[in-house]
């Protein structure tokens, strides 16, 4: 139950801001197809798809595949002093704030997911006008 409780219900933050952010993408979806009504259904799968892959996308960075990145932006951005030696040192710092942050990309997939589900349920059994 403890890892049920830290992977899912950690932050009701974030899960109003994913749940923000799929309203958001269904009404960019729905303004796209001129607000039909027929469309709703692949427009709520559609924002729920693109918000799983954003969660997924998140979830990779958490992993660290975006560390050589983060370590290339940094070293840019100070030329004249570098706070880190080099790309090891970088990424066993970035590791130890990683293990102390919570799951935050879990809220966007469970959310994306279950509204794709939704989304896929309605668009495959109610029939368009």
């Amino acid at each position: 139950m403890r890892i049920f409780k830290k992977l899912f219900l950690h932050s009701f933050k974030h899960y109003m801001l994913a749940a923000g952010s799929f309203i958001g993408l269904v009404i960019i979806c729905m303004w796209i197809d001129k607000f039909n009504p027929s469309q709703f259904p692949a427009a709520f799968a559609t924002s729920g798809l693109v918000l799983t892959f954003v969660g997924l996308l998140l979830l990779l960075s958490y992993l660290g595949a975006f560390d050589t990145l983060g370590y290339a932006f940094t070293t840019f951005r100070s030329r004249s002093r570098r706070p880190y030696k080099d790309l090891v040192e970088y990424t066993e710092v970035k590791t130890r704030t990683r293990k102390v942050q919570e799951y935050f990309f879990v809220p966007y997939i469970v959310v994306g997911l279950i509204f794709f589900v939704l989304g896929m349920v309605n668009w495959m059994f109610v029939k368009p006008h």
